[in-house]
């Protein structure tokens, strides 16, 4: 890694979106760390420069290889900068205007159909989990590494309740009454 880069490591639960946009702001107008490029598991890679206000935004896209170009350009049409995607969730940028909407999504029912398409991946993981659990109580060779695997697998099961339930309150509240 050269001198004009540098790394972070940093999870973000799919509900915690505006604090993930806020850090990635804070980085580059208080640090001038300006994001370069994102790799699972949450490894940020940054280019080192000035500090520069700029706002950072993200949604949730499961991008086919057709759909790609006209979806990323809408957002460069709008002044939106693609700086990449990590797992299914898409990065943009632009730099801070006063006066200007620094916003993508153009109202609260729009930014809920980013949580709604959250859910499913959430739900499938979590049943898939939950069979794997349940498989693994059933084994008739219990041994202590197993039980640790249970507890591990039991915890991550009830990380991903949690953020299904988080993510169904957050579609709640920008939904219209």
């Amino acid at each position: 890694m050269s001198p004009e880069t540098q790394r972070l490591f940093r999870w973000f639960w799919p509900w915690q979106d505006e604090q993930e946009e806020a850090w990635l702001s804070r980085l580059a107008g208080e640090r001038g760390l300006h994001l370069v490029s994102l790799a699972p598991p949450g490894i940020y890679t940054f280019r080192v420069g000035e500090p520069q206000p700029m706002i950072y935004r993200l949604d949730y896209q499961y991008l086919k290889g057709q759909d790609r170009p006209s979806y990323l350009q809408l957002f460069l049409d709008a002044g939106w900068e693609h700086v990449g995607q990590m797992s299914n969730w898409q990065y943009f940028r632009r730099p801070q205007v006063e006066g200007e909407e620094n916003e993508i999504f153009t109202d609260p029912a729009s930014k809920a159909e980013k949580y709604r398409r959250v859910l499913p991946i959430l739900v499938l993981i979590t049943i898939v989990l939950g069979t794997q659990l349940n498989t693994s109580l059933n084994s008739r060779w219990p041994s202590a590494g197993l039980e640790g695997i249970r507890v591990l697998l039991f915890c991550v099961l009830m990380l991903l309740i949690y953020s299904i339930v988080r993510i169904g309150l957050r579609i709640r509240q920008l939904s219209p009454r």
